[in-house]
C-alpha cells in the first residue's frame, strides 16, 4: 500500500517536472526572440506589474502666464511613482534631485519669445512619458514707464525709464530684448534716465537727462559709447543729420550740434525771435529743426509751442504754433512728441485732462487738426501719456507711457491704433497705472490688488491667468467711490479697504460689486495699513500716529494705542504698515525706520517693544530707508523698501534682517523699481511696482521673480 502510493506520488512529480519543463523552452526561446521591446512594452510584463510612467508636475513656473527677462530658468517641480524614478528631463535636460525626485529642478536655457516647457519622466522600468507635463515661458523684456522710441526696417528701439534699458521690438511684437542695460558692459556707467533715441544704419543714439550724457550704442548690442566730453546738462532729444547730432537740453534751454562721433556739444546760436522754455522734442526738415517746447519756466512761463530754426544757427528762431493763436484749437498741455512728413507735423500732447495727437501745417500760423483723442475709436486703446512719435509708413508709432505700450496710430486720424508690445503682442484687458497695494491668503487661489490711478480692484488667479475689475467708479452709481486706497484686508468673502481721502473703511465683495460703508473716521485720520483678527480689524493712522480698531461687522473706530499710551516706551511717528499674530499687533514705521510690537491684551501697560532697526544689523548699510509694505507669515516680517528697492525677511521675535530680493538676487532677473505693495502665501510672494507698472511674482526658492502677463 505505501509503495503503490509513493509511485502514484512519484508519477505525478515526474509528469509535473516534464510539463514545466516544457512550458519553460517555449516561454525561454520567446524570451530570446529579437523581436523583445523591453521590459516597458506592457505586452510582455507579468500580470499587475507596473507599466505607467511617473506623473510630474510643475511648480516654478506657475502656468504659461508669466514672462521673465532672464536668458535662464531655473525650472522646479515633483514627480510620483510606484516603482522609483530613473530620470526627469525639462526640454531634454536632466533635473537633479535629492529625494528621488519628489522635488526636481533643471537649469533651462531660453531664446527670446515663447518658449516651450517639456517634461519627461522615466522609471526604473523605463516607463516613460515624453510629456508629462507642459508649460511655457515668455523670455521677454516688458515696458515699464517707456520714454523715446526710433524704428529701422526690422526693429522698433525704446528707452525705458523705469526700467533703465534700451529695448528692441520686432515689427512683429513677439517679445522684446535687452540691447542695453547696467549689466550690458561691468565697464559701462550704468544707465539713469534714457530718454531719446535716434538710429542710423549702424548705431542708437541715446540721451540720459540725469548724466548729461549721450550714448552710442551698436544696433546689434553691446558696449555704450558716451559721446559728449561735458557740455549738457538735461540732454532730452535727439536728431541725425548726417555726421551730425542734434540735441535739445531742456535745462539748458538751449540745442546743440555735435559729431555723430563724439566732441564737444556746439550751440546753435539763435538770433532773436521766440525763447525756449523746456524743448523737449525735435525734427529735422532739410535747413530747418522744429522743436517742440512745453513752455515750461518757473520765472517766465510760456504757452506750449512748435518753434521753427535754422539749424546752422545764426538766424531768428520763428512761431509756427501756440496754444494763443487759435481760441478754438484744442489745447496742446505739454508737448511730448513732435515728428513730420511732407507739410505736416504731428503733435503728442499729455495732460492731466487729456492726451492728444495733433496735426498742424509747417508753413506756421495755421489752426490744428485733432487727429486722435482718448475717444477716437469705440473700445479702443486709449492714450494717457503719449511720447517719442516717429512717422512709419501709413502710421504714427509711439510709445505710451501712462499704459506702457508701443502702438502705432493711421496718419488719417480717427481709427483705432493698433498696438504692438506691451509685456508681450497680446493686447491687455486691464492696463496697470499705478498698482498700489496687494492682498492674498493661503486660502483663496486669487489675489487681490489695487490701481490708484484707476481708482479700481482686480483679482487674478496666484498661477495667473484672466484678470477680473471687482471694483471700480462704474460698478454701482450709488457706490462709495475710491479715490486714495492705502490698506487691503481680506476674509473668505469680502475684500476690506481704508480710503485716506475719504477717511473711511469700506467692504466689497471678492466677487465683485456694490460697496458699503464699515466705518468713517475722523476727519483728521490718515488711515494707512490695515489687518484682520478674527471679527476685529487694525489699521495705522499715519496722521495722529496711532492704532485704531474697528469691528469688521461696522460701527464706530476706537482708539486701541497712541503715543500718549505709554510714557516710556518708543512713540509711533508714522506709522506705514501693521500686521496681527495671537498675541501681538507689529507696526511698521516709516519716520523710525523701525518695526514695533504692541502687546494686545494689555497695549497701555506693557507700550511698545522695539522688534528691528537698522543697528541691528552688521556694517554700515541700511536695511530700512523708506520702508513701505509688511506682511506677517509664520515665524517672519516681510518687508518692502521702496527707496532701496529690495524685500527683507525679519524674524517676528527681533534680530538681523536678511535681503531676499533686490538687484543682486539672480542675475538678467526684473529688477524692482518703486516696489510698494506686497502679500505672502504659501505660493510665494507677490509685490507692486508702481513705476515698473508690474504684478511680480518672488519664488524664495529659486529666487526668481517673474512678470504676471496680460497687465
Amino acid at each position: 500500500m505505501f509503495y503503490s502510493n509513493y509511485g502514484t506520488l512519484l508519477q505525478k512529480r515526474f509528469t509535473g517536472l516534464l510539463l514545466s519543463g516544457f512550458l519553460l523552452l517555449i516561454f525561454g526561446a520567446a524570451s530570446c526572440g529579437g523581436d523583445n521591446p523591453g521590459s516597458g512594452d506592457p505586452g510582455v510584463n507579468p500580470p499587475g506589474s507596473d507599466v505607467t510612467a511617473p506623473r510630474a508636475e510643475l511648480t516654478f513656473p506657475p502656468s504659461e502666464h508669466f514672462s521673465t527677462i532672464a536668458s535662464t530658468l531655473l525650472v522646479k517641480g515633483s514627480a510620483q511613482d510606484a516603482t522609483g524614478i530613473q530620470a526627469v528631463r525639462v526640454n531634454g535636460i536632466e533635473a537633479t534631485s535629492e529625494d528621488g525626485f519628489a522635488h526636481w529642478q533643471a537649469q533651462v536655457p531660453l531664446m527670446p519669445g515663447e518658449n516651450s516647457l517639456v517634461v519627461e519622466t522615466e522609471d526604473i522600468l523605463s516607463n516613460k512619458d515624453p510629456q508629462a507635463v507642459t508649460s511655457s515661458i515668455l523670455s521677454s523684456a516688458f515696458l515699464g514707464t517707456p520714454s523715446g522710441t526710433a524704428a529701422d526696417s526690422d526693429y522698433f528701439y525704446v528707452t525705458d525709464v523705469a526700467l533703465r534699458v534700451v529695448l528692441r521690438i520686432p515689427r512683429t511684437g513677439e517679445a522684446a530684448e535687452v540691447l542695453f542695460d547696467a549689466d550690458t558692459d561691468p565697464d559701462d556707467e550704468n544707465p539713469d534716465f534714457l530718454k531719446g533715441i535716434v538710429v542710423d544704419e549702424d548705431y542708437l543714439y541715446v540721451a540720459d537727462a540725469f548724466q548729461g550724457t549721450i550714448r552710442r550704442i551698436p544696433k546689434t548690442g553691446g558696449k555704450a559709447t558716451v559721446l559728449n566730453d561735458g557740455g549738457l546738462s538735461r540732454p532730452e532729444a535727439l536728431v541725425v543729420d548726417g555726421p551730425d547730432l542734434y540735441i535739445s537740453d531742456t535745462d539748458l534751454d538751449k540745442i546743440f550740434r555735435m559729431p555723430k562721433t563724439g566732441g564737444s556739444p556746439e550751440e546753435v546760436v539763435i538770433s532773436g525771435g521766440p525763447k525756449f522754455h523746456s524743448p523737449n522734442s525735435m525734427v529735422l526738415d532739410g535747413a530747418d529743426l522744429y522743436v517742440a517746447d512745453s513752455g515750461f519756466d518757473l520765472s517766465n512761463p510760456a504757452p506750449p509751442s512748435v518753434i521753427r530754426i535754422k539749424k546752422a544757427g545764426g538766424q531768428a528762431a520763428e512761431l509756427v504754433y501756440d496754444n494763443a493763436m487759435f481760441p478754438d484749437d484744442i489745447l496742446m498741455e505739454d508737448p511730448t512728441g513732435l515728428t513730420l512728413e511732407g507739410d505736416d507735423l504731428y503733435v503728442t500732447s499729455a495732460g492731466l485732462f487729456f492726451s492728444i495727437v495733433l496735426r498742424i501745417p509747417k508753413e506756421g500760423n495755421q489752426p490744428s487738426e485733432l487727429l486722435f483723442t482718448d475717444s477716437s475709436a469705440q473700445g479702443d486703446l486709449n492714450l494717457n501719456f503719449p511720447l517719442g512719435v516717429i512717422v512709419d509708413g501709413p502710421d504714427l508709432c509711439l510709445v505710451d507711457a501712462g499704459i506702457d505700450s508701443l502702438l502705432c496710430l493711421p496718419k488719417a486720424g480717427s481709427q483705432a491704433s493698433r498696438l504692438i508690445f506691451d509685456d508681450d503682442a497680446d493686447r491687455n484687458l486691464v492696463n496697470l497705472s499705478r498698482p498700489y497695494i496687494v492682498a492674498a491668503t493661503d486660502d483663496d487661489d486669487n489675489l487681490y490688488f489695487v490701481d490708484i490711478d484707476l481708482f479700481a480692484i482686480y483679482s487674478i488667479p496666484k498661477a495667473g491667468g484672466p484678470v477680473k475689475t471687482i471694483f471700480n467708479h462704474s460698478t454701482d452709481p450709488s457706490d462709495i467711490n475710491l479715490f486714495f486706497p492705502t490698506g487691503v484686508a481680506t476674509d473668505d468673502n469680502d475684500l476690506y479697504v481704508t480710503d485716506a481721502d475719504l477717511g473711511m473703511v469700506i467692504r466689497i465683495p471678492k466677487t465683485g460689486g456694490k460697496s458699503t460703508l464699515v466705518s468713517f473716521l475722523d476727519d483728521f485720520v490718515h488711515p494707512e495699513g490695515l489687518t484682520m483678527d478674527g471679527d476685529a480689524l487694525y489699521l495705522v493712522d499715519s496722521n495722529l500716529d496711532q492704532v485704531l480698531l474697528v469691528p469688521k461687522a461696522g460701527g464706530a473706530a476706537q482708539m486701541f494705542f497712541d503715543s500718549d499710551s505709554n510714557d516710556d516706551d518708543t512713540d509711533l511717528m508714522s506709522p506705514q504698515a501693521i500686521a496681527v499674530d495671537s498675541e501681538y499687533l507689529y507696526v511698521l514705521d516709516s519716520d523710525l525706520m523701525q518695526i514695533l510690537r504692541i502687546n494686545k491684551a494689555d497695549p497701555k501697560e506693557k507700550g511698545t517693544e522695539l522688534i528691528y532697526d537698522n543697528s541691528m544689523n552688521e556694517g554700515p548699510r541700511r536695511i530700512l530707508s523708506q520702508p513701505q509694505s509688511m506682511s506677517l507669515y509664520g515665524d517672519y516680517l516681510y518687508v518692502l523698501d521702496s527707496d532701496l528697492a529690495h524685500l527683507v525677511r525679519i524674524p517676528k521675535t527681533g534680530g538681523p534682517a536678511e535681503i531676499l530680493l533686490n538687484k543682486d538676487t539672480a542675475t538678467g532677473d526684473v529688477n524692482l523699481y518703486t516696489p510698494v505693495g506686497l502679500a505672502v502665501s504659501k505660493e510665494g510672494f507677490y509685490l507692486t511696482d508702481v513705476n515698473l507698472d508690474a504684478l511680480v511674482f518672488f519664488d524664495p526658492q529659486t529666487s526668481q521673480s517673474l512678470i504676471f502677463r496680460g497687465l
